[in-house]
């Protein structure tokens, strides 16, 4: 759910021992051209606030987006690579099939941050944060594990009911509001949008509950055939894939040639869209750049 391997650049080993450096001097023990262990035995001695304290403290990376997080995965080639596109593009994964997608305005959430951090990007600069961070490291996973032959399925969600939007278009963050915001699609695979709010569902944002469930459900109980069986196309950008028009089951196979992106909560309503993925991705490049997304992860 929204991000891939594709979203993010790893810390190089370099640039992490940096960041090590600063803070064990920081709190007084040492750097560099002093005994590790001894600098690693003496940060363990030191008060977990204090430890906290000193991080904080470190710049951040350049960026053109919002902060990022300086303590980040870092590349040892054992557990996180150096470049994931490369292997991803070789088959070196896991040959498991693949439910992925993201939500059709992840930066809805992030405009709040980047308000409050007196950034002044444009709609271009949004839209361009989740293009990179998000709608292109889905597509491209996707790509690489259907040229590998892996069983791929690949969504995007739409839904912005009343209980869960964070704001709407008055308020002057985006033309939209909030609408289909990083992480909202969580409260509909859970049904938490109650707990956070206090308000109600609407009839169709419980129908909408129930489909969504019913396929996270679906894809948990057999990863290969549920979400075929229960009416998804297999996910090919430019190919054919089978799908059953009508979600009950009860029609015949048909083919809808390209339209293999499943719209959730399409204009909020529970049963599925099938749409031509380029709409979304023609914008992505052959390798994806994160660094207009850095921050989002």
């Amino acid at each position: 759910m929204s991000g891939t391997s594709l979203s993010f650049s790893p810390n190089t080993p370099d640039y992490s021992r940096s960041l090590w450096y600063n803070v064990s001097q920081t709190v007084g023990c040492g750097g560099p051209a002093d005994d590790a262990a001894t600098v690693l035995s003496c940060v363990r001695s030191r008060n977990a606030s204090i430890i906290l304290s000193a991080a904080a403290t470190v710049p951040a990376l350049s960026t053109q987006a919002l902060a990022q997080a300086t303590f980040h995965p870092t590349v040892d080639n054992v557990t996180v690579f150096s470049d994931y596109q490369q292997l991803a593009a070789s088959g070196e994964f896991a040959k498991i099939p693949l439910l992925a997608g993201n939500t059709d305005q992840e930066d809805g959430w992030y405009r709040i941050s980047g308000w409050a951090a007196k950034l002044n990007f444009t709609n271009a600069q949004w839209d361009l944060f989740t293009e990179r961070a998000f709608t292109c490291p889905a597509a491209l996973s996707a790509k690489y594990r259907v040229q590998h032959g892996v069983p791929t399925w690949r969504y995007r969600y739409f839904g912005d009911f009343d209980n869960i939007r964070l704001y709407n278009s008055s308020a002057g963050l985006s033309p939209r509001g909030s609408a289909a915001y990083h992480g909202v699609d969580l409260n509909t695979v859970f049904g938490t949008a109650p707990d956070n709010s206090g308000l109600f569902n609407s009839k169709a944002q419980d129908a909408t509950i129930k489909y969504v469930r019913g396929a996270w459900a679906a894809f948990a109980r057999d990863s290969r055939k549920g979400l075929t069986q229960y009416g998804w196309p297999t996910y090919n950008a430019t190919g054919k894939s089978w799908v059953r028009t009508d979600i009950s089951l009860s029609t015949l196979l048909t083919i809808r040639k390209g339209k293999t992106l499943v719209a959730l909560a399409y204009n909020n309503t529970s049963k599925p869209t099938f749409l031509d993925s380029t709409a979304y991705d023609k914008a992505c490049p052959a390798k994806n750049d994160p660094l207009p997304g850095r921050g989002a992860f």
